[in-house]
């Protein structure tokens, strides 16, 4: 069970990928993004980033890349203008941006408890992460360009922590997805490819105030021209309690990230299930560099 303890920096274990990592995004009706930071205990390095998105392309944002740790912890941390603030454990947080890219002040108030990714039947490869949770959350807040333009965000988003061994290089491929439907439904998918060619498959569904972990799910997904740029997708979702859920998606928004030899592609996708339109996210990350 997650518990408030989890909220902070989790004691590192061995070796220098170690990695304790947040991640929110936010979607409303204008603008659109994400946000992560990634304390490598070990190294004493952090790395972070802010997106925000506006019909397509980005419009605010920073990255900082193996920058020096000067200590906190989640309750507060900051590095190079971005900060992260932990108001109440497991229900509120606040991400803010002070940087030449731009500023931003955003809200998180959770939806639901916390989903440990360990209820799941398979757990997540070691190299994706030691442990990993979620949970979806009504989002407040602006996001100002450095010429000055402001824009209100009010919707939804989804935020998680996970720890452990990061380690992107050591699966072959893997496809994240996410969507919010409103305060009461919404998913994610965590499809893992090893380098042994093995599909590890885990996620939940959340509905009407219950998380039911993922048993099975298949993901057909149509490609660009270049076979790497994901554009619209097919899923079907089965749940512990038996409820079966067919789920399409098109991609709204596209931020290719190089990380070495790895590629992660963030797209922003519109989601459809049974009559309700939904907003989120499908990450498809794949080594662009045979290692």
């Amino acid at each position: 069970m997650i518990e408030p303890r989890h909220e902070r920096i989790q004691p590192a274990g061995e070796g220098e990928p170690w990695n304790d990592s947040l991640y929110f995004n936010f979607f409303s009706e204008e603008v659109a993004g994400f946000t992560r930071i990634g304390v490598l205990t070990n190294t004493g390095a952090v790395n972070a980033g802010f997106v925000a998105i506006r019909d397509g392309a980005p419009f605010a944002g920073m990255i900082a890349a193996d920058v020096e740790r000067r200590g906190g912890d989640w309750d507060d941390f900051e590095v190079q203008g971005l900060r992260y603030r932990m108001i109440e454990p497991l229900a509120r947080w606040q991400v803010e941006l002070d940087s030449p890219g731009g500023r931003a002040s955003l809200e998180f108030e959770t939806l639901a408890p916390a989903f440990d990714y360990a209820d799941c039947p398979v757990a997540l490869p070691r190299e994706v992460a030691s442990r990993h949770y979620e949970q979806h959350c009504r989002v407040r807040g602006w996001i100002e360009a450095p010429g000055g333009a402001r824009h209100e965000v009010t919707g939804f988003g989804q935020r998680d922590h996970s720890w452990g061994i990061r380690d992107w290089s050591g699966v072959q491929s893997w496809r994240w997805m996410q969507a919010i439907f409103g305060e009461d439904l919404a998913f994610n998918v965590f499809s893992v490819v090893r380098r042994s060619g093995e599909t590890v498959t885990s996620g939940y569904v959340h509905e009407a105030g219950v998380s039911s972990p993922i048993v099975r799910a298949s993901v057909e997904t149509e490609y660009e021209r270049d076979g790497r740029a994901q554009r619209a997708v097919r899923l079907r979702i089965e749940d512990a309690r038996g409820s079966e859920r067919e789920v399409s998606g098109e991609r709204f928004g596209l931020l290719p990230i190089p990380i070495e030899g790895t590629t992660v592609n963030e797209g922003l996708f519109r989601w459809q299930l049974g009559g309700r339109t939904g907003l989120g996210v499908y990450e498809y990350l794949y080594q662009a560099v045979e290692r």
